[in-house]
Order: structure tokens, then C-alpha cells, then sequence
């Protein structure tokens, strides 16, 4: 008798085994194929935000580069300069500086000298009251010394822009830059963030590279 338990037991495991073996491989399969689609989907949802944020960022980069270079040929603003009895003494610059902030939703506008001071500037409100501080070791405004008209992202008061600068010519000479820029900040990620759905932040590395 204790045979036939045993043999019974035998064919009652062989039975759960013949049954429950490939439903646990079956599930394993199954979690598998769902955690490589999981990742899929995460991977092509990665790459589509980083596209649609490289796409905003070169978007922004071109209109602030095309309204710095309409606006650095202002006449109002070109006479001002030209005629101001010295640097410091610059004419008042008309709507130029203004148009930057107010029309073209610029951040930060102002006329720079030939060696990097900043003359005069106009800012939105998320910069007002930051201290105003040389443009000549920005590396756009070197680039710009050189080819003139140049746009970039850029480090600027310490925070990450979207830069442009152009040459403020007269009879073909440049008499001072025109510097334009737009935050990369929470308000600018915002607006990727509401076309994406993604979750988009900027950050600046410090000296030390974190």
C-alpha cells in the first residue's frame, strides 16, 4: 500500500510538473517580451523629448539670432551710438532695446563695446536687478569678434541661454555688438514640457564640472 501512495505521489508530481513547468516558463517568456517593450517604449519616448528639445533649442536659437541681426541695423540705434559723445554717454537707443524684450520675448538685450563692456541693457523681469557683468570672456562674443554675426547656447550671468550677437556696423564699420539673450530655465522647459509631455529640466555645471 505504501508503494501505491508512493507511485500515486510520483505520478501526482509528475502531472503538476507536466502542468505548472510550462506555465512558469510561459510567464517567464511572457514578462520578458513585456519588460523589452516596456524599455522600447521608454528608449523611443527618451529619444523622441530629446529630439522635440534639440528641435525647440534650434528653433529659439534661429529667431533670436535673425531678431538680434533686424535689430543691430536700427538706424535710431546705430545714430545713437555713433553720435553719443563718448561710450558712456550713449544717446537715448530708441524702441531697439525695448522691441528685443517686448516684441521678440527676449530676456536680455544690450549694446556692448568693441573690448566686451556693457554699455547699456534692457532686461525682462527674471533679470532685473542681476549684476551686469563683462561680456569678454564670453566665447560667443570672442567668435563674434572674428566672424562676426554668431547665435549659440551660452553661459550668461551665470545662468544658460540662447544667445546671439551681432555687429552694430556704420559704413561698414562695426562700432559696438548687440547681445541678445533667452533664459534656458524652468519656464522655457515648461513650454517643451507641454508640448511633449516629458518631464525637461536645465542644468549648469559648476567649475568643477558637476
Amino acid at each position: 500500500m505504501i508503494k501505491d501512495i508512493t507511485l500515486k505521489s510520483k505520478i501526482l508530481l509528475a502531472l503538476i510538473g507536466l502542468s505548472v513547468l510550462p506555465m512558469i516558463f510561459s510567464l517567464m517568456i511572457v514578462s520578458s517580451r513585456t519588460g523589452a517593450l516596456i524599455d522600447d517604449n521608454l528608449n523611443i519616448r527618451l529619444e523622441e523629448s530629446y529630439r522635440l528639445t534639440q528641435v525647440s533649442i534650434e528653433d529659439s536659437r534661429r529667431e533670436t539670432y535673425n531678431y538680434i541681426r533686424i535689430l543691430a541695423r536700427d538706424m535710431d540705434l546705430i545714430n545713437s551710438i555713433r553720435f553719443a559723445p563718448s561710450e558712456d554717454e550713449i544717446f537715448e537707443l530708441g524702441s531697439a532695446l525695448e522691441d528685443a524684450i517686448h516684441v521678440f520675448s527676449l530676456d536680455l538685450a544690450q549694446i556692448v563695446s568693441m573690448d566686451g563692456r556693457v554699455l547699456r541693457r534692457l532686461t525682462s523681469e527674471k533679470l532685473q536687478g542681476a549684476p551686469v557683468t563683462s561680456t569678454r570672456n564670453i566665447s560667443l562674443f570672442q567668435l563674434a569678434q572674428d566672424e562676426g554675426s554668431v547665435s549659440g547656447v551660452e553661459t550668461v550671468e551665470n545662468t544658460l541661454t540662447i544667445s546671439a550677437i551681432a555687429p552694430i556696423r556704420f559704413q561698414g564699420t562695426t562700432i559696438a555688438y548687440l547681445f541678445g539673450s533667452v533664459l534656458l530655465d524652468q519656464e522655457y522647459a515648461s513650454r517643451i514640457r507641454s508640448l511633449s509631455g516629458a518631464e525637461i529640466s536645465f542644468y549648469l555645471r559648476d567649475k568643477n564640472g558637476l
